[in-house]
């Protein structure tokens, strides 16, 4: 199960903190190897998702942790590849159009 909290206290030199979950209890130990991409180091107040784990001391630990803003969804850019299908689509009704001005087709079919 995942959770999801923010990272409220970081050591960058040694390369752990911890995550103080969303729904409260105590923080969890995270360390810079838990992380799931390290292209973006964690910085502080970071929104984070993690699984839970039990370290050998018994301690709660995260794992296969990932920033917040990675995981969530984003809205498709337009692609060009629509362009085509957008630009037929376009001829079409301009040439409906055109045959209906010009008493090819009946006024009522373009309409």
């Amino acid at each position: 199960m995942r959770y999801q909290g923010k990272l409220t206290q970081w050591n960058d030199d040694k390369g752990f903190g911890f995550i103080t979950p969303n729904d409260g209890g105590e923080r969890i130990f995270v360390h810079i190897k838990a992380f799931q991409s390290r292209q973006r180091r964690p910085a502080g107040d970071a929104l984070l998702t993690y699984e839970l784990q039990r370290g050998t001391d018994g301690r709660a630990r995260a794992e296969n942790v990932a920033f917040a803003e990675a995981t969530k969804p984003t809205a498709a850019a337009p692609r060009g590849d629509n362009l085509l299908p957008m630009g037929l689509l376009g001829l079409f009704v301009v040439a409906l159009g055109v045959a209906g001005l010009r008493g090819i087709l009946p006024l009522a079919v373009p309409g």
